[in-house]
């Protein structure tokens, strides 16, 4: 009984303080100007591991990955007239894509990664199949006008989502946001009656549980907090979450390409022409996601009433940032190898250095935000640029909510070190590594 009572219990943190030097010293978690420290260790709970080792054998029995079983359970999920033939599930997603994500889980996937990914992969089959019927029966929809984005074409790992959620803290009279609900809930409610909000707080609470750095790294409050929308781009299958939570370099490198761009565009578009239409009112959408960094060219063409925003950071501090959050998340899915994580982070850094080069190398009417070491130190400022920029208010009434929603957003910060040695790294490697990593960059498997 005391064993099992442990295997519920989560992976303690260690602490520590960093000297002036950049050393860590080992401390607890009631000692002044300690944090918590993160490396390639998991902090999967001790219960799920012991059932991943035990049930590896008959993983494949246990959870299958049927292709054909999972369209049927979205299908039923949804309905469907049969007068009309197939399923209609659109072109919105990369559905080659899919077919070789499900081959990389089957093969890949511990136990509790492949009962998570089922469940996606179901989701995204009844959310690429509910879209196609809300368009097939409500042709107004496509009729909808996104009227003056506000979109933060964002680095990840830069301080961008919590600039994404004090703009939406403040000017909450003047924005949509997304909400960490239609992310984890899913982009449309696919219940009746509708559980997308209960589901995002369950996913949220189990995150805590099973996972704790994950939801302390990232910050996920709760279900209706302003969240960024990546996570809408699993159901392309061409966004930057696919590889972050399965290792897959063919994946990844599809991210690039500009049909994959043109494909997460249509989505955003889509998904947000029906929460509009669903409002019954016109918004003004406030976006952020490194895919609008990455289809920028064409981002501009299609809306040139956008207000945009590329956020970047120092690359020396992003690089450990991504590589422990990148870790800590596949560690969800999969046995995390740090040969895989290291892969990702450089291909990520290559594929956004390129395209902020574009955005700043062209003709583009957009603000450029770049953050240093020590994040959110400027966000005040900032805000009042974006403000300008996007011809939002900044009356003497804007500008005290701004103070007052800094620093209750700061007052929430979690701060953590990173143990970049458990990955065969140091900080003046990592400078070095900078420096030619896109030079030889593998072909993708």
């Amino acid at each position: 009984m005391a064993l099992f009572a442990w295997s519920l219990q989560p992976v303690s943190y260690n602490f520590a303080i960093q000297q002036s030097d950049g050393t860590l010293v080992d401390a607890t978690e009631s000692t002044a100007g300690a944090r918590p420290v993160f490396g390639s260790s998991s902090h999967i709970l001790p219960l799920v591991r012991v059932v991943n080792a035990v049930a590896e054998p008959f993983k494949r029995w246990l959870i299958p990955l049927d292709v054909e079983a999972m369209t049927r359970m979205a299908v039923d999920m949804i309905g469907h007239d049969d007068d009309f033939g197939d399923p209609d599930f659109g072109d919105l997603a990369d559905w080659e894509a899919f077919a070789r994500l499900v081959q990389v889980a089957d093969e890949r996937c511990h136990l509790f990664g492949r009962f998570v990914m089922k469940q996606t992969f179901i989701s995204i089959l009844a959310t690429n199949l509910k879209i196609q019927k809300l368009l097939k029966e409500n042709p107004e929809i496509e009729r909808e006008v996104i009227d003056r984005p506000v979109i933060l074409a964002a680095f990840t790992r830069t301080g961008a989502t919590f600039l994404y959620q004090v703009l939406a803290d403040i000017y909450k009279d003047e924005l949509t946001p997304t909400y960490s609900y239609e992310i984890f809930g899913g982009p449309l409610e696919l219940s009746d009656p509708p559980q997308r909000i209960e589901n995002a707080e369950a996913a949220l609470s189990g995150l805590g549980a099973l996972n704790p750095p994950m939801k302390l790294l990232h910050e996920w409050i709760s279900a209706e907090e302003p969240e960024d929308e990546p996570g809408w781009y699993l159901h392309s299958l061409t966004g930057l979450v696919v590889p972050f939570q399965l290792p897959s370099e063919w994946h990844h490198a599809r991210i690039y390409e500009p049909a994959s761009q043109e494909r997460n565009l249509r989505l955003w578009e889509t998904l947000n022409k029906i929460r509009q239409w669903q409002a019954g009112k016109k918004q003004r959408f406030l976006l952020k996601a490194p895919e609008h960094l990455f289809g920028l060219p064409q981002l501009v063409q299609d809306h040139p009433d956008a207000s945009i925003i590329t956020v970047s950071r120092d690359e020396k501090s992003w690089y450990p940032s991504s590589l422990v959050m990148t870790q800590l998340s596949q560690y969800m899915f999969v046995d995390a190898q740090v040969e895989d994580t290291i892969a990702f982070t450089d291909r990520l850094l290559c594929g956004q250095r390129r395209s902020l080069e574009v955005a700043h190398n062209g003709s583009y009417d957009l603000l450029p935000v770049r953050f240093g070491s020590y994040l959110f130190e400027q966000t005040f400022e900032v805000v009042e640029r974006i403000a300008n920029h996007a011809n939002l208010t900044w009356d003497q009434d804007t500008q005290a909510r701004a103070n007052d929603v800094i620093t209750k957003r700061l007052a929430w910060k979690n701060k953590a070190y990173y143990k970049i040695d458990e990955f065969g790294l140091s900080r003046a490697a990592i400078s070095e590594r900078l420096k030619t990593v896109c030079d030889h960059l593998p072909e993708p498997n």
